[in-house]
Parts: C-alpha cells; sequence; structure tokens
C-alpha cells in the first residue's frame, strides 16, 4: 500500500452549568477519558494488517484496546510503548 490514512475523531469539550444549585459540569476534563477511534495499517512479517484501535488518553497513560484473535505473535516497541499484533484473521487483511 502507497497511502496510509488516519481518520482521527475526537470528542469536544463541552460545558455545562446548571444555576439552581451552582454547579458546574466540565465533561473530559476530570472524570470522563478522551478516546480516539481511528484505523490503523501495520506491517508484520511482511505482510499489511488493518487494526481498529480505540486510544484512550488519561493524563500520561495510553491504553489501546484492539478487536484480535486469542492466538497471536506480540512485540512490543520500546520506544513508543505501542503493541504490534499479528492477526489470524485474514479477513482483516488489506490487499497490497
Amino acid at each position: 500500500m502507497s497511502k496510509i490514512q488516519n481518520i482521527t475523531t475526537s470528542n469536544n469539550n463541552t460545558t455545562t452549568s446548571n444555576t439552581n444549585n451552582k454547579t458546574k459540569i466540565n465533561n473530559n476534563r476530570r472524570f470522563k477519558k478522551k478516546q480516539v477511534h481511528y484505523n490503523k495499517v501495520i506491517n508484520v512479517n511482511n505482510e499489511m494488517f488493518k487494526i481498529q484501535d480505540i486510544i484512550t488518553f488519561n493524563t500520561n497513560t495510553i491504553d489501546v484496546n484492539s478487536k484480535i484473535s486469542k492466538n497471536q505473535d506480540t512485540t512490543t516497541s520500546a520506544n513508543n510503548k505501542t503493541k504490534f499484533y499479528k492477526l489470524n484473521n485474514y479477513s482483516n487483511k488489506v490487499k497490497k
């Protein structure tokens, strides 16, 4: 594949104020985590795979949750702390 397009969608900060009890509720600031959904294409063992990840940003931690099969080969990169998965489900394989 020559082009890899990442579509990033993030939720906007919304502020709701209640004048009755004088409380302000700001979503995504303290109690709610920001989630970014996008499709990512990675290269594992010279084969292209498409993985749909949900990345949750909370303070300084990044959690990567992927829908993958149970039988898998995982390698961890220590630089960016991102896990790359070799998928056994060939329906997710991207045609070159």
